[in-house]
């Protein structure tokens, strides 16, 4: 397993798409590059600039550790579909269906969820709409509002991607140890209950 003192850097090639990162655990910065990927990601990638290391006088958080796991999920799962032949799906599509399957289907509470803008979350939920993937349903009990559902398409989407981080549990679990990653599952299965506010 990779510790703070080291990082990570991995690149893969598949379908034409190119990852490169270093994890902010050991470097203080992260740089990705998409090669293959869809203009709006490269527009973004663009912008980022690796930036020196800023020692703030306290060990690597767990936010940092927690997004470094997330980070290596994600990309692994987006090389699988590649693999595939699939499309991958950017990280604001992979995060519309992860809030859909959480039972979040409004545009409002995937907003407030991950603390973006509703027009944000319209705008990629209207890319998966143009896929297939996902419909708009007029909600009965409020016209105004719109429930997000997914297409035959997008639960067979979803199927596959359930199935790939699957396996990708178990490639996680050979890497370092089953014993850490089943007690990884449990710690992360214990909700730590409503958003702290400071009193």
């Amino acid at each position: 397993m990779h510790n703070g003192r080291q990082g990570i850097q991995r690149q893969d090639q598949l379908a034409g798409a190119t990852h490169e990162y270093r994890t902010p655990i050991a470097e203080g910065w992260k740089r990705l590059v998409y090669t293959g990927a869809n203009s709006l990601d490269k527009q973004f990638m663009n912008k980022l600039k690796p930036m020196e290391k800023v020692d703030v006088g306290y060990p690597v958080n767990l936010m940092q550790l927690l997004l470094n796991y997330y980070d290596w999920f994600d990309a692994s799962l987006q090389n699988i579909l590649a693999a595939s032949g699939e499309t991958a799906f950017s990280k604001a599509q992979s995060a519309v269906f992860v809030n859909l399957a959480e039972g979040r289907n409004t545009a409002v509470d995937i907003a407030r969820h991950l603390g973006v803008s509703k027009q944000a979350v319209n705008k990629t939920v209207n890319e998966l709409v143009e896929r297939g993937l996902l419909t708009l349903v007029v909600d009965a009990e409020d016209k105004r509002s719109k429930r997000i559902l997914p297409t035959r398409a997008g639960l067979e989407k979803g199927r596959q991607a359930a199935k790939a981080l699957h396996e990708l549990e178990s490639e996680l679990a050979r890497r370092i140890g089953k014993e850490r990653a089943t007690a990884l599952r449990e710690i992360l299965e214990c909700s730590p209950g409503a958003v702290f506010q400071p009193s």
